[in-house]
């Protein structure tokens, strides 16, 4: 090569990279161009011409083995509680769109749950799928003293944190949340998973939800009525997951 076509490199190498158009942090390449998550309306759209650098949440959790429980389980009702400010550090810790996910063996379990449930007319709504440890942390750092949220030093990382624990309760067939002996994170007082209280109604929902859950293969955690680790992880240390390795911020 001539000393002429050496100085020329950059400049070819430079035209060659800027072909591909703008870069993007969170897409995913489809056959007729790249698909982002509209942030305003939460809908995927196509931009066509684009080429990703890094791949969107849903396409690195997959490298995880971690799955999107909208699209795994149709029809499954989901409210991730820790998208809004109503929960122990007063603000929300996850992005509005925050996918729902967890490890593929737990999500086969908890649609096996959910089908149950839909044979006697009523449902699963989760409140708490995969947790970023990052988001772990702060609700510990606020939320120590509720005993609810163990400390990852002293106790290891929630279940939450690998993808193989969800926190649920029970609905009807149009949507409805049924009577649970208490809210989400409302405290342990009350909390147990053995409801001693008088009303048969609240006893007789919380059968239902433990049941489904029990029987698809979960554990249940004594101290919170909500919260079912999957029974085949329970003595499995699974490695937990950032955040910032899927690309989800923590607020």
């Amino acid at each position: 090569m001539t000393p002429i076509s050496w100085r020329l490199l950059p400049i070819f190498v430079l035209l060659l990279a800027s072909c591909d158009g703008p870069r993007a942090t969170a897409s995913s390449r489809g056959g007729g161009g790249t698909l982002f998550l509209d942030e305003a309306s939460g809908k995927v759209i196509s931009r066509p011409g684009i080429t990703p650098r890094f791949g969107t949440p849903l396409e690195r959790a997959r490298s995880h083995d971690l799955v999107d429980v909208r699209a795994f389980i149709p029809g499954i009702s989901i409210d991730l509680r820790y998208t809004t400010a109503e929960n122990v550090t007063g603000r929300p810790l996850y992005p509005r769109h925050m996918p729902c996910l967890l490890r593929r063996e737990t999500a086969m379990k908890l649609k096996e749950a959910h089908e149950l449930l839909r044979a006697q007319g009523y449902g699963i709504r989760v409140w708490d799928a995969y947790r970023p440890p990052e988001a772990q942390e702060k609700l510990h750092a606020a939320g120590a003293s509720t005993h609810m949220f163990l400390s990852p030093e002293t106790m290891g990382w929630s279940r939450h944190c690998g993808g193989i624990a969800v926190d649920v309760t029970l609905v009807d067939g149009n949507q409805q949340e049924q009577r649970m002996p208490t809210g989400f994170d409302a405290g342990l007082r009350n909390a147990s998973a053995r409801y001693q209280g008088g009303d048969s109604v609240v006893a007789r929902n919380l059968q239902l939800l433990q049941r489904a859950m029990l029987r698809a293969g979960f554990a249940q955690v004594r101290a919170e009525w909500w919260h079912f680790d999957d029974g085949d992880f329970v003595d499995n240390p699974q490695p937990v997951i950032f955040g910032h390795q899927l690309a989800i911020p923590v607020l």
